[in-house]
């Protein structure tokens, strides 16, 4: 599911808008992507369906239940983790496009293809990256891939006029984003018990588009137009070199390693 937004959003969209916005202008290609928008929302009215209860017995929650999330130190942290995704995200969706076309020279034709590439890389490794971590960990993967992120907002401030090696290198390099569905849904869901998993998502999600996701275009804003464009993407690997700092303190929730890791225990006592 995080995938094919990812597939849609960011990869489709960008050359989708650009051709419009050509053909006909900008304004125009604003009003028509709301379009689809107004289609999901009448198709979910009607096709989606509200899942039965399986526990109808299970008692109601409280406010102290509720207000054990934020003793879960998964939580906390991947509250703090989320705000620097959310800075680099927006930030980078924002200022990129930006910095292609004043900086690097890019034809809105050429950025749109950039973005297309970083949007079918995200779509790929938001994929494989959760797979990968179902068999050697989350905090393990949740490390890598935040530190290969790093390298994201780096590439396009050093190797913006290499075109042809940026493209495919983009596409290996948004590995980075696959730490996105491990701490904004994965881990999440395994730190807490079943009924409180959707609103340690959603608490995690808010808090960080509520502040990563204002703040960390706004700072990027300020800086780019007191020094210039490069600014917004030394904001963005600062963002990502502290999510990849935070992540070291991630608690392991990964089953398979949960379990391999209770077997010795359990064999020293059976003996």
């Amino acid at each position: 599911m995080q995938s094919a937004s990812a597939l849609f959003g960011s990869a489709l969209v960008p050359g989708i808008v650009v051709a419009i916005a050509l053909s006909m202008n900008w304004r125009s290609a604003f009003f028509i992507l709301a379009i689809p928008g107004i289609i999901m929302a009448f198709l979910l009215m009607k096709f989606m369906k509200e899942p039965a209860l399986k526990d109808e017995s299970q008692p109601k929650l409280t406010g102290k239940d509720f207000a054990a999330i934020f003793k879960e130190r998964n939580i906390l942290l991947n509250i703090v983790i989320s705000i620097f995704f959310m800075v680099f995200f927006t930030t980078m969706t924002a200022f990129v496009p930006l910095f292609l076309t004043s900086v690097a020279g890019y034809t809105e034709a050429q950025m749109a293809t950039y973005m297309t590439f970083f949007g079918v890389g995200i779509f790929l490794w938001n994929f494989l990256a959760p797979w990968i971590s179902d068999r050697i960990g989350r905090k393990p993967a949740m490390v890598i891939f935040t530190l290969i992120n790093i390298t994201v907002p780096l590439s396009v401030a050093f190797l913006h006029d290499q075109y042809a090696l940026l493209l495919p290198l983009t596409l290996l390099l948004t590995a980075g984003m696959g730490y996105q569905p491990l701490a904004l849904a994965i881990i999440p869901a395994e730190s807490v018990p079943r009924p409180l998993v959707a609103t340690a998502i959603a608490v995690i999600v808010c808090v960080g588009e509520g502040i990563g996701g204002t703040l960390g275009p706004i700072l990027s804003g300020v800086l780019a137009d007191r020094f210039d464009l490069y600014m917004p993407l030394w904001v963005v690997a600062a963002a990502c070199l502290m999510a990849f700092l935070v992540s070291w303190g991630i608690k392991e929730t990964a089953p398979v390693k949960l379990k391999t890791d209770a077997e010795p225990a359990e064999a020293a006592v059976q003996s």
